[in-house]
């Protein structure tokens, strides 16, 4: 099974720190894992890369930030799952803190330009396990 690991570089942040913690991620023996580095930073890319490179080329998709500091074992945990969609839950960095998970709901046109229609997911009720921002 092949996975993309799909990278958020932050303008803001030192990227020091998740670079440190990559070696000592436990990653699935059945499990070929590529990283690609998001650049611009936008929901375009996001986008472009879960509907076109992500879609044809790989088994599963996990979107990474490089503020985030990852548990050991979070990427077993996430490709252990066998649901469509499995995700961490995020927040926004800044205050009101807005859920920052979505689901695709549909299709709109947009001035000819078909795009992704979604909606927030609500976190739910029992906590899964917890990871801590840098």
């Amino acid at each position: 099974m092949k996975c993309l690991i799909a990278v958020s570089v932050s303008r803001e942040w030192s990227e020091t720190d998740f670079l440190r913690q990559m070696g000592t991620w436990a990653i699935p023996a059945d499990w070929q894992i590529r990283f690609g580095w998001f650049t611009q930073f936008t929901a375009a890319e996001r986008h472009n890369v879960a509907l076109n490179e992500a879609s044809y080329n790989y088994d599963r998709l996990i979107f990474m930030d490089t503020d985030q500091i990852y548990p050991f074992d979070y990427i077993g945990m996430l490709l252990a799952h066998k649901e469509p969609i499995v995700t961490g839950i995020n927040v926004s960095r800044y205050f009101p803190y807005e859920c920052t998970t979505y689901k695709i709901t549909g299709e709109k046109n947009i001035d000819g330009i078909i795009i992704p229609a979604f909606e927030a997911i609500e976190p739910p009720v029992e906590r899964v396990f917890e990871c801590d921002m840098t």
